[in-house]
């Protein structure tokens, strides 16, 4: 059973006064869902809309690559799903597997976030978990920063003075908290996995087992960008 919905939402006043820029961009937002024997998806993913040509030209590189994520993990997991229970199912037959077929489906949950909308910069963040058997499922983090006056990807060293590794790091560990001593690894820059950016924080999100146990949960330092000031380059 297949459904889609579109629904249209403003985030973080995307638009700006036509007067002061030709910046004009509204987020939409569309949940699609697939369900199979084999497998079961559930994925809410965004992309932006511009008010007039030239706004949609700036956020068109962006469109493209997140529906390039997102079809990349609904087609990867129907592939390994249908592959995985076809030759299971052969198997089954021919008598090389005399269990009955495992009681799971694979699974993909995915949504995306966008933070700032800006036309300095769009931060996005992709949390996706998987599940195909066993203990528990992974979760994995894609971030996305932006910029739509430049048409480009920013890469950490466009929004951080990597020369300032060590004070960034220091900043991370008074600004990480764990609850009940759970974690058993101070963060630190290199050991991040995702990096956006909000209105007045920077946000690292750290996958499971960086910093502890798995059932520690993926933990997310916010660092104000007040305390940022002379390491974090965009203005």
């Amino acid at each position: 059973m297949k459904s889609k919905h579109l629904f249209i939402t403003l985030i973080l006043g995307g638009t700006i006064a036509a007067c002061s820029s030709p910046f004009d961009v509204t987020t939409l937002s569309e949940h699609h869902t697939d369900n199979t024997d084999n497998y079961q998806i559930n994925l809410t993913s965004i992309s932006f809309e511009g008010a007039n040509k030239k706004s949609n030209e700036m956020v068109t590189p962006l469109n493209v690559r997140l529906k390039a994520l997102n079809d990349s993990l609904m087609s990867t997991t129907i592939a390994d799903a249908d592959s995985f229970f076809t030759s299971y199912k052969s198997d089954l037959e021919t008598g090389k597997i005399k269990y009955p077929q495992p009681a799971f489906r694979y699974e993909l949950y995915s949504s995306d976030t966008a933070f700032i909308v800006s036309e300095q910069i769009i931060s996005t963040l992709s949390t996706t978990y998987t599940f195909a058997g066993g203990a528990h499922g992974n979760t994995e983090f894609y971030a996305l920063n932006y910029s739509p006056t430049e048409k480009r990807f920013l890469s950490t060293e466009d929004l951080l003075d990597m020369s300032q590794q060590m004070r960034i790091d220091s900043l991370l560990q008074v600004n990480f908290t764990n609850p009940d001593n759970c974690f058993n690894t101070d963060p630190t820059l290199a050991e991040v996995t995702a990096i956006n950016v909000t209105p007045t924080h920077l946000r690292f999100t750290y996958a499971h087992y960086t910093l502890g146990a798995y059932y520690c949960g993926a933990p997310v330092v916010e660092i104000p960008l007040e305390s940022l000031k002379g390491i974090y380059l965009l203005k």
